[in-house]
């Protein structure tokens, strides 16, 4: 009876132990742009008549079909033989699409979703998927990026906190699609600046909050690691969130995460704060995980660049039936 008693209790530890050993294990990361994920119904607040069957670029129901399986595909693949935890999104029209593109993605059945409506005038936002079965989802809101009165209202700062099931710390994440380069790069540089202004700000309140959480601060920045309004996010002097870009090593491999004129740019990031690049979060970052999803199928070749570039939606009113003109971001932390 003892020896009994015994064996039961080693193969009770041993499963114990091989349950607590599933849960610690990665965290996989990804941001995408998804290039305008727009549903076909017209929405009068906003300005989304061309994405509707009578606008000009015919937008109908199959498109939209496709357009969500073509993303889904790409969630999918984006980390080999293992699902994304936390997803990033920009260029969502509302809750709708993301929970579209959330029922087509078939390696994790078991994602959460928050968004919240931002003032763009196109009626476009961020949101962020999470595992359920490893996070619990604590509070979230969105900051405002002011512009000021004369300028169109741009999307807002999306922060989450969500808490993870075998760390002590909270994790927080802030999901980005900063104003674009339209009108100029110079002239439009300010907006940017504003972001990053405003983005430190809401970084330094949450840190007065969860002054030992790991932080990924994740998004479309609309400039690239070595200008002046990310580089911001980097500072370690005065009231500096001190992040580290973990995509920044990519500026200088002529690689990226979208084309201008056959040229890469590194648009999409991910930083985090020094509770991770130090452990103290109770995470650490697996830094040869930073990269982009790029897979043959997202890619058309360009005769005259000599060179493949994500395959996107539309070019002008042309339907091409592809995916988004950026690749998805990611990143891997590690329990220890």
């Amino acid at each position: 009876m003892n020896t009994l008693r015994l064996v039961l209790f080693l193969v009770v530890a041993f499963v114990s132990f091989k349950l607590n050993a599933q849960t610690t294990k990665s965290i996989n990361i990804m941001f995408y742009n998804v290039e305008n994920l727009f549903d076909t119904i017209d929405n009068p607040q906003t300005f989304d008549e061309d994405f509707t069957p009578s606008g000009k670029l015919e937008y109908n129901s199959l498109r939209y079909s496709e357009k969500v399986k073509n993303l889904a595909k790409v969630v999918d693949s984006s980390f080999s033989d293992q699902a994304p935890d936390v997803i990033g999104l920009c260029e969502v029209e509302n809750v709708q699409v993301v929970e579209a593109l959330r029922k087509k993605i078939n390696v994790t059945k078991s994602l959460g979703v928050v968004h919240i409506d931002s003032p763009d005038g196109r009626g476009i936002d961020n949101a962020l998927l999470y595992d359920t079965a490893l996070f619990k989802l604590q509070v979230f809101g969105l900051k405002s990026i002011d512009l000021g009165k004369d300028e169109r209202p741009t999307r807002g700062i999306l922060w989450v906190v969500l808490k993870a099931n075998n760390i002590d710390q909270p994790l927080i994440f802030l999901v980005n699609h900063w104003p674009s380069r339209y009108g100029g790069t110079e002239e439009s540089e300010w907006k940017r600046m504003r972001a990053s202004e405003t983005s430190i700000v809401l970084i330094d309140s949450l840190k007065g909050v969860y002054p030992r959480s790991g932080l990924v601060f994740m998004g479309d920045l609309n400039d690239h690691p070595d200008n002046r309004s990310v580089e911001m996010l980097e500072s370690c002097i005065d009231t500096g969130p001190c992040l580290m870009n973990m995509h920044k090593k990519f500026v200088a491999e002529d690689a990226g995460s979208h084309a201008y004129r056959g040229v890469w740019g590194v648009l999409d990031q991910i930083l985090v704060n020094q509770n991770l690049i130090t452990g103290d979060a109770g995470l650490t970052i697996n830094s040869e995980s930073a990269g982009f999803v790029k897979k043959p199928w997202m890619l058309y070749y360009s005769e005259k660049d000599q060179d493949s570039f994500p395959s996107r939606s539309y070019g002008g009113k042309k339907y091409f039936g592809g995916f988004s003109d950026h690749l998805p971001a990611t990143l891997r932390l590690t329990a220890p």
